[in-house]
């Protein structure tokens, strides 16, 4: 598989690199000086408050990931509170936040719509394998994103892969291709509302 940016997970495996591409750091941080001037916090100060920021979302999305692929199961939230600390830690490490820092709020609103659409796709596959016809006309569509270089386009292509119904093949620059279960259906459309959503995460 040939890609530029890193590269997207398949379905059957935990995409990390899906958590951390929306879990940049959020949070500038600012002080007020002693006459109630606001000044921007030194070198050092900024980036640890960056890196625990980074850390907090990160350890909470990669605990969401654990939720849903343990379907809800309490008997793991111990493991995967502790598992999700150390990963998103660890992370920072070797993932340091990039320059592209979402906003909060609309990755939160991301993380619903992405639940909603695993939901209504995941119920779109079963009906199509379980139909008598087997309705699905599998194949290859590509697709240029607008996004910019490096963590939206990441976060796009493993989006996709953990969608049903869809899968990221290779992200070569701009182009993204996609082994799609039906090509017959709206493709393009979909991944084009799917950008759209990121595009929000990362508008400055």
């Amino acid at each position: 598989m040939s890609i530029e940016d890193p590269a997207p997970v398949g379905k059957g495996r935990m995409c990390w690199s899906h958590v951390l591409a929306v879990a940049d750091a959020i949070v500038m941080p600012w002080k007020h000086g002693a006459a109630g001037a606001v000044a921007v916090a030194g070198p050092d100060e900024e980036a640890y408050m960056a890196s625990a920021s980074s850390a907090a979302i990160r350890t909470a999305l990669l605990l969401l990931t654990w939720w849903a692929l343990t379907e809800g199961d309490p008997e793991g939230a111990v493991f995967g509170l502790v598992a999700a600390l150390l990963v998103a830690l660890l992370s920072l490490r070797f993932f340091p936040a990039p320059g592209h820092r979402p906003r909060l709020l609309a990755a939160m609103v991301f993380s619903g719509y992405f639940m909603l659409r695993s939901v209504v796709a995941g119920v779109d596959v079963a009906r199509r394998l379980l139909s008598p016809r087997l309705p699905i006309k599998p194949g290859y569509v590509t697709y240029t994103t607008s996004l910019p270089a490096g963590s939206p386009r990441w976060l796009l292509a493993n989006t996709l892969s953990l969608l049903p119904g869809t899968l990221s093949v290779t992200l070569q620059g701009a182009e993204l291709e996609l082994h799609c279960l039906d090509t017959d259906t709206a493709v393009r459309e979909d991944v084009a509302r799917t950008e759209q959503r990121i595009a929000r995460i990362f508008s400055r």
